[in-house]
């Protein structure tokens, strides 16, 4: 056989491997044609399963802005009660929203960890300032109000506020955290937003030094939640 019969023959051999193969990795349906793909990708199940939730998911993003308050028709309330647990359970709150048209106060944790080695104690506060990036401090502020509404909830069930599971699985991380950890006492407060006309009047008074956002007057709901021995977590 010449040299070139012999290259022409093993370039269709070679074709006709890449050919099978081909219909084994896409499973081409013979019978079918070449639209029965039966593998290669998704199963149909699973497909219009992802385009449901994602249909969902856009329908209540849509519906979530035009529902915020204050104005709003009693057809896009309707709506809004009908995505009221979806929007619980991904947190989808005043941050979507970007705080407005009013954002309430902010609550604050601090807490406070004492050694058995008589050390300084350590203070914690969160929201942290200057936490950086922006999204770690958001997820800060999620968890405090998280524990703010969890401390409400305690004591609306007539527990005390120290039995609240957010704040017993704070302090229970942050034994973790120190050792020889003594005790952890968890406090919260609000800080409110003050009035504009009144930072406008510090800024005339003080100038150039600003306003003193952390004064005493902006924090209300000053609450001890509990004090947790180390021990006993």
């Amino acid at each position: 056989m010449p040299s070139g019969t012999g290259k022409v023959r093993e370039g269709l051999d070679e074709g006709r491997g890449f050919d099978r193969g081909a219909r084994r990795r896409v499973g081409v349906d013979r019978a079918g044609g070449t639209g029965g793909i039966v593998s290669g990708g998704w199963p149909v199940w699973a497909r219009v399963l992802v385009s449901v939730l994602l249909l969902y998911h856009l329908s209540a993003m849509f519906v979530s802005t035009l529902v915020s308050p204050p104005a709003f028709s009693m057809l896009e309330a309707r709506l809004g009660n009908f995505f009221a647990h979806y929007y619980e359970l991904i947190d989808q709150g005043y941050a979507y929203h970007y705080y407005a048209p009013e954002p309430p106060p902010t609550p604050v944790m601090t807490a406070r960890v004492t050694f058995e080695d008589g050390r300084e104690p350590f203070e914690i506060r969160m929201p942290t300032r200057g936490t950086a990036p922006r999204l770690r401090y958001q997820r800060q502020l999620a968890q405090a109000h998280h524990l703010f509404d969890d401390v409400l909830q305690t004591e609306m069930r007539g527990e005390p506020a120290r039995q609240s599971v957010v704040a017993l699985s704070y302090a229970r991380h942050l034994k973790k955290q120190f050792q020889g950890c003594l005790t952890v006492e968890i406090e919260l407060k609000q800080h409110m937003i003050p009035p504009l006309q009144e930072i406008q009047a510090q800024l005339e008074a003080n100038g150039s030094r600003g306003v003193d956002l952390d004064r005493p007057e902006y924090y209300r709901f000053r609450r001890q939640v509990g004090v947790y021995s180390c021990d006993d977590l």
